[in-house]
């Protein structure tokens, strides 16, 4: 089982790559998919999947100044990890924490990023927001 802090490391970052795609180019699908779904092996399918569209989109893009913002806090906290490596520890912790037949952990999961998912692509959209304003977790900086 996984500690409540490496769960909240791992939910964030996944809600992370979800509200990139979602404030970027409204994929709003892979929110969706990963919310509602109904096994622990199709949950870390579609995370998979939206890894892999976040890094194809990450490439010679620009993002808007609140996403760009973003990217770059996600790959300070690697400090110097593959993404690759990362990504795949964090898809094999899930694995191993949502035993299989546990619905309710599963949902608990599965809702959790998607919620901070779309919380954080509702802040990254925002126009016009004042700089040294809050940031998602609403707090000063």
């Amino acid at each position: 089982m996984l500690e409540e802090e490496e769960l909240r490391r791992i939910t964030d970052f996944f809600a992370e790559i979800l509200a990139v795609l979602l404030a970027e180019k409204e994929m709003v699908g892979y929110v969706d998919k990963v919310s509602k779904a109904p096994s622990r092996e199709l949950l870390l399918f579609h995370l998979n999947e939206a890894c892999r569209d976040f890094f194809s989109l990450k490439r010679g893009r620009e993002f808007k100044p609140k996403t760009k913002e973003l990217i770059k806090r996600m790959e300070e906290k690697m400090k110097n990890k593959n993404y690759i490596e990362l990504i795949e520890n964090y898809l094999n912790s899930l694995y191993q924490h949502l035993i299989k037949g546990d619905r309710k952990k599963l949902r608990e999961v599965s809702s959790l990023i998607g919620a901070k998912a779309i919380l954080l692509a509702s802040v990254l959209r925002e126009e016009g927001h004042a700089e040294g304003g809050e940031d998602y977790g609403g707090e000063e900086r």
